[in-house]
């Protein structure tokens, strides 16, 4: 595993990580990955007296398994974050993933497009509420799921946020994890506000 970030300007960080993993004898007899490759680029601009944050990410993985062919998957993530005042900021979410892949003896291809838009105010000091909406494209436009739903979040620690809310829509979304989407109902997660050594970290993970 190799991975690198630096400043190319002020308020503008660049990551690049490549990983590679192989397995053998058991281990891939069993159904796990024979070979993988990943490859991760990342970059976050953040001025020093701008009100706004874009942290963009793109991933490329090629996969072999045991006695079938090669499964490919492109997917590349954006967040952006505008402070609108003391107590307002919006965030919004832009991912798009690629893939062809094996799946029970046969190709797969597809694509899925996700967007996702929230608005929270604070409160006080720990404390602020927040209402988010969005939605997921797949099988060009076949299969649509929405996401509408409050919340309300208490701060524990530098960057650490709890949230806890309900959805009146909602899905679960594995194929952007980072975009923090929860199913209908209630839900309880936790979120992070970024500071500079936040974004290192979030460019090479």
């Amino acid at each position: 595993e190799f991975g690198a970030y630096g400043e190319a300007r002020p308020g503008l960080g660049l990551s690049a990580q490549l990983r590679g993993l192989r397995s053998s004898g058991v281990v891939a007899a069993m159904g796990a990955p024979q070979a993988r490759l990943t490859l991760r680029l990342g970059a976050a601009l953040r001025p020093a007296h701008g009100r706004w944050l874009v942290l963009q990410r793109f991933e490329g993985e090629r996969e072999r398994m045991v006695g079938t062919g090669v499964s490919r998957t492109l997917r590349w993530q954006g967040n952006a974050n505008l402070r609108l005042g003391l107590d307002d900021q919006l965030s919004l979410f832009h991912g798009v993933k690629v893939s062809d892949r094996l799946w029970q003896g046969g190709r797969v291809r597809g694509a899925v497009e996700s967007l996702a838009l929230e608005w929270r105010r604070t409160l006080e000091r720990c404390w602020d509420i927040g209402a988010r909406g969005g939605l997921k494209v797949a099988e060009r436009g076949a299969r649509v799921e929405s996401l509408l739903g409050v919340s309300a979040g208490r701060r524990l620690g530098r960057g650490l946020w709890l949230q806890g809310g309900f959805n009146v829509r909602g899905y679960g979304d594995r194929d952007f994890p980072d975009a923090g989407v929860t199913a209908a109902g209630p839900f309880l997660r936790f979120s992070w506000g970024f500071d500079e050594e936040d974004l290192r970290h979030a460019l090479l993970r």
